[in-house]
């Protein structure tokens, strides 16, 4: 199992939609305004593991093999009583209007079982549990069967949220 990533974003949303995308710009330490997503996140297919974070703490991590904006849109306008394919949205969207996103992509063709990304999934929220509490707005979580492959991703994506410090959102 390999994964790329991060890709770290700002988003401001409202309860049924996004409202803007920023990109993090590594080399100019700045947020630049984006219309959409790029390749590898628009890969339906192809698993990916995000997180959003008010840019200091994760407070939710969702997995997907959609493009990442069929997921978040499909996210953002469901709710308990209208569902998008059996899921009632996001718990944090009445809650939280921008969000920083990191998104990490599997990009092993030769290992895509689709338990590898929802095993990750799992052990990171569990190691984000063990620093404190649940992720704030997480409402279900899947746990399976683990090998080290699966450990060792979680935790450099742990490390990689660990050390966020809050980049001001644009």
């Amino acid at each position: 199992m390999k994964v790329a990533g991060p890709y770290v974003y700002a988003i401001r949303f409202n309860s049924s939609r996004i409202l803007q995308r920023y990109s993090w710009d590594v080399r100019e330490k700045a947020w630049t305004r984006i219309r959409n997503f790029s390749k590898p996140l628009t890969i339906a297919q192809l698993p990916k593991l995000y997180v959003f974070s008010d840019g200091k703490w994760p407070y939710y991590v969702g997995i997907t093999r959609q493009s990442l904006s069929t997921r978040l849109g499909n996210g953002l306008k469901a709710n308990p009583e209208k569902r998008v394919n059996g899921y009632g949205g996001y718990a944090f969207k009445n809650h939280e209007k921008a969000a920083v996103l990191h998104v990490w992509v599997e990009e092993d063709a030769s290992s895509r079982d689709p338990k590898n990304v929802e095993t990750v999934e799992a052990e990171l929220v569990y190691r984000i549990r063990k620093k404190g509490a649940w992720p704030k707005y997480q409402t279900e979580i899947h746990f399976s069967p683990f090998e080290s492959i699966h450990t060792d991703v979680a935790d450099s994506i742990f490390k990689v949220l660990s050390s966020l410090k809050s980049k001001p959102l644009p």
